[in-house]
This record gives C-alpha cells, structure tokens and sequence, in this order.
C-alpha cells in the first residue's frame, strides 16, 4: 500500500515533510525577518543591546553551492554513494502498526489544542474539523489521525535509513562546511530574534560555551546530516527525479515569501528531498 499517497489525502498530512525537516528554520527566519522590519522604524537608542554576531555568520548563504536544479554544484553524489535497491526499502511492521494508545493521544492533543472539554462526537468533529479538514465523524477522525501518524513513522525509518545505514565512501569537504555554516546561521538567527548574542544564546538554550565547542560536538550529526544530502542527490541522479514549478507549489505552497531569505536553489533542493522521499516511502515494502 502506498501510505504517502493515501495520506496526501488528508489535508492534516500535507506539509508533513517540511515540518520535519527546516520548517522550523524557516519560521525563524520569518521572525528574523519580522524583528528587521521593526527595527528599521527605530533609533538606535530603541534596539536591544545585543552582542554584535560574526557577520561570516549571519551572512551564510543557504543557496551557496547549489545549482538552480536543487542538487550540489560540480558534485556528482553517485560518485560517492554506493547505490541500493532503493525502490524496496523494507519497513518492518513494528513501524506501520499504529496502536489505538498512540491514537487517543494524538486525539486527546488535538481536543486540548481546540479546548474541547466535552465528550467526543459526531457532531463536535464536524463543527470543529469538518470545514478545515472534511470530518464528519469520531470514526473519521481516528483514522486520519492513525494515517498521519503511520506516514510520520514511516518518513522517520526512511530518513533514519539514508542517513545511517547507506555506505557513502566519503564526503565532499564543501559539503560538510555548508551543514556547519547553514547550522551556524540557523542557531544565529534563532539568537537575533529572541535579541540575545549567539554565546549566550547557546549556553542558556543549547548548553554549549560557544559556537566552536557546539560544532565539534554535533560532528557526527553534522556528517550524518551530509550523508543524507549525498544519498538523496545519488537517488534523485539515478531515478530522474526533478522538481517543477508544481512540485513547488505542492510542497511550498507559500515559498515566495521565503525567497529573499533562503534563495530558490536552496528551497529547490528542499522540495527535491521532499520529493525523493515521497518517492522511497511510495516504492518501500512493509511487512506484515
């Protein structure tokens, strides 16, 4: 059964990649963007008084390195990837299975979100999701949610599988120094718009002294993450796969608004993830 495509159906399952993966980068990037429109109608006297960050690093480019077409420039990824069956990832039962608990959770999440206090019914979920969603009943409701949360599953084995358990014979340097440089930028940001300095950002939030002493520490996850990138462009090489304007428009229905910040090459290359991994979990096997 293709779960992606049954779940594109419930319009609670749209966006699932993106929030992920960057969604929350790119909703600081709006705050960002928002604390910079408010800052210009002040005086200098009005602004926080936040420590001054590297320009090297609020400056990083995320479309830097990136081809119009999302994929890395001069880097051909199979080169570097050992390919795999990748049109049959197997996806044991123990991750499709989706219990009744796990169910009663997401529902008892969802009625708090909506400070729904009375008992469940038909008539409660079509006042409340019917417009938004097209739910009519508890029963409804329950499986859509089972739905979301098995698709959620299956995205976290298909992404873990890429990043731990494809043999990438190495990593192009510019490569790693682009997930250091958009991680860095990322924490930066994150600083500039709750307007504190990145050292004190990361040792009240991240429990790290500074920048360099984060970095070495998430070394791993960094090269990991590098991985990643390599066996998604080796996929997306070898099955042809390429984003389109609809493809955009699907994925980032809203991406215009992040163009200025992020670059379309960069938001590109995000939507070909999306794409390859719609793609891995449409093709994968479960088992029973």
């Amino acid at each position: 059964m293709n779960y992606r495509t049954a779940a594109k159906d419930n319009p609670l399952a749209t966006g699932l990649i993106l929030a992920l993966v960057l969604f929350v980068a790119m909703i600081v990037a709006a705050l960002v963007i928002q604390a910079r429109a408010r800052n210009a109608d002040e005086t200098p006297t009005d602004l926080p008084n936040v420590v001054a960050i590297d320009p090297a690093i609020t400056g990083f480019d995320y479309s830097a390195g990136i081809t119009e077409q999302g994929k890395w420039e001069g880097i051909t990824a199979s080169d570097y990837v050992e390919l795999f069956d990748y049109r049959n990832i197997v996806i044991p039962a123990t991750v499709t299975d989706i219990s009744e608990e796990q169910v009663q959770t997401a529902v008892d999440a969802l009625l708090e979100e909506h400070e729904i206090g009375d008992e469940l019914t038909d008539q409660i979920v079509t006042e409340t999701f019917g417009a938004d969603l097209g739910w009519s009943t508890v029963a409804q409701m329950r499986a859509a949610l089972g739905d979301e949360l098995r698709v959620a599953a299956m995205e976290e084995y298909v992404r873990d599988f890429l990043r731990n358990q494809v043999t990438v014979s190495s990593i192009p340097p510019e490569i790693l120094a682009y997930q250091e440089g958009a991680l860095s930028r990322h924490f930066a940001d994150y600083a500039i718009s709750m307007g504190m300095g990145l050292d004190e950002f990361l040792q009240n939030f991240v429990g790290f002294e500074n920048l360099p002493d984060f970095l070495a520490n998430s070394a791993d996850d960094i090269a990991a993450s590098a991985r990643s990138a390599l066996v998604i462009q080796a996929i997306a090489e070898d099955a042809n796969i390429t984003v389109t304007e609809e493809d955009l428009a699907h994925y980032l229905p809203d991406y215009s608004l992040f163009v200025e910040e992020f670059g379309m090459p960069y938001i590109t290359q995000f939507v070909l993830e999306a794409k390859v991994v719609d793609y891995l979990m449409g093709n994968a096997v479960t088992t029973s």
